[in-house]
């Protein structure tokens, strides 16, 4: 089981897409696809579980089905519901087969971020060797010196998508290192965090790079918040937070920052589609529309992005989402599972991050990114669950994967 967790760590990080004219596929659709096979032969009899968060994503899949064809773009629309069923059908086995071992899984995205970060620092000591990396990402501004740079990009198409990568990375290498009792074990993870934290910078995405600091203050923060209502409220607050130190890093330094006006244009752009399309409101569709008006081709918002593909309706399914997400987050903080477990509150901070980032990316535009999104949420709800389900029994009592036991 841990090796099929590291593909599928993996697989969302090699971002090749392979063409064959009339028909294209991301490296990741066949690999994910044979995880599938393993892990429905690896069910046997055992009956598939549904729980709220598994329902929301059916639901948001059914109305993707009804709408996605009619777009503009068929051929599209088609690739778009393929690029969500795979992470759907993934992430609703593996909260329906494994019910124990989610902390043990969940870190084997630490090798993955070790190969990817130092693959990384090879690309910017020799300023070569990234062979995936889009045309628009050749033009990187180091934030220091103000000077087109030899960036990181890892297997990529985007440092910023290394970015959005790395800081999950990072919050679970420091929740890994919590969790070590002595400072010997300690070294380790320590080290990581440096080697990320560094490629992190070397991206040089601006956001990613102000979000880690607010994203580590908050998960040293949590074990000190004594009320569930002051945990949801700073919560929210940690993302208007981020919005405001964007605001002054902005007046502060307008070369660095001067991407946000360009976004801001965009987001100008998508109020300017919707007035004179006001379908998209009901239908989604209207991404064609918008990149034939705009001066890119997607909004770089999650919020916009959502909303021009899938309409208000889309919008409002995949909030459930995220108010399910809630509901598991505020009873771990309640049952004091985040002040006990340093993974479990990293990965809620880490959630917590991604829509952070979603404020100026549009962070579920393709099948990668969902992949990880879907798996970071996935291990999140397992492990809670596991923990809950540890303390009606033993909180010491030690937990084993019966999966793997019964599979040598």
């Amino acid at each position: 089981m841990g090796l099929l967790f590291f593909i599928l760590w993996l697989a969302p990080t090699i971002r090749w897409r392979i063409d064959f004219g009339a028909f294209s596929f991301a490296f990741l659709e066949p690999v994910v696809l044979c995880v599938i096979v393993l892990l429905l032969l690896s069910r046997k009899n055992s009956k598939f579980s549904i729980n709220a968060s598994i329902l929301v994503l059916l639901l948001f899949f059914m109305w993707i089905l009804v709408i996605r064809p009619w777009s503009a773009d068929w051929k599209h629309g088609l690739s778009d519901l393929r690029d969500w069923l795979i992470p759907i059908i993934i992430f609703s086995l593996l909260l329906s087969t494994i019910k124990q071992g989610w902390q043990k899984w969940t870190t084997t995205l630490i090798p993955v971020a070790v190969l990817q970060a130092g693959f990384g620092v090879f690309q910017v000591i020799t300023d070569s060797s990234r062979p995936f990396a889009s045309i628009e990402s050749l033009y990187k501004m180091d934030i220091l010196s103000r000077k087109v740079s030899s960036f990181a990009v890892g297997f990529f198409e985007h440092p910023n998508s290394l970015a959005v990568f790395l800081i999950i990375a990072i919050m679970i290498s420091i929740g890994w290192f919590e969790e070590q009792n002595t400072l010997r074990r300690k070294v380790l993870p320590a080290a990581i965090v440096i080697l990320l934290i560094l490629t992190l910078y070397w991206t040089f995405a601006k956001a990613e790079i102000l979000t880690i600091g607010l994203m580590i203050f908050f998960y040293a923060a949590i074990p000190y918040i004594r009320s569930s209502r002051v945990f949801i409220i700073l919560s929210t607050l940690t993302i208007f937070l981020t919005l405001g130190v964007g605001w002054l890093a902005i007046n502060q330094w307008p070369l660095e920052f001067g991407t946000i006006w360009w976004r801001i244009s965009l987001w100008k752009s998508v109020f300017q589609t919707i007035y004179e399309n006001p379908g998209i409101l009901i239908l989604g569709n209207g991404e064609a529309v918008f990149a034939a008006n705009a001066i890119w081709a997607q909004p770089h918002s999650l919020l916009f992005d959502i909303l021009l593909n899938y309409g208000v309706i889309g919008v409002l399914i995949l909030s459930l989402l995220f108010v399910v997400i809630i509901k598991y987050g505020t009873k771990s903080f309640n049952r004091g599972d985040f002040k006990r477990f340093g993974i479990l509150r990293a990965l809620w901070v880490s959630i917590l991050g991604f829509l952070i980032t979603g404020l100026v990316e549009s962070s579920l535009l393709g099948i990668e990114t969902r992949m990880l999104f879907l798996l970071m949420v996935a291990c999140f709800i397992g492990l809670s669950r596991e923990i809950a389900q540890t303390n009606l029994t033993s909180l010491t009592q030690p937990t084993r994967d019966v999966l793997l036991e019964n599979n040598p």
